[in-house]
């Protein structure tokens, strides 16, 4: 088992049944959906911009149109 501070979090990309989960020093592949992600960061700045990722907009560094 591994704990993950949900702030450090910078995005949650659905794989099916499955979700990787992309922190700064680290990936984590876990069963679970992006719903149940999605839930759980919207208090730490999560938000979707796809169907399958989930972004903490609080890592976003640039944007471009």
């Amino acid at each position: 088992m591994i704990k993950i501070d949900l702030q450090e979090i910078r995005y949650v990309e659905s794989l099916k049944e499955y979700v990787r989960i992309v922190t700064g020093d680290q990936s984590i592949v876990t069963k679970g959906s992006l719903q149940e992600f999605e839930q759980m960061l919207m208090d730490f700045g999560g938000l979707r911009i796809h169907r399958s990722f989930l972004v903490n907009v609080h890592h976003i560094q640039t944007y471009s149109a």
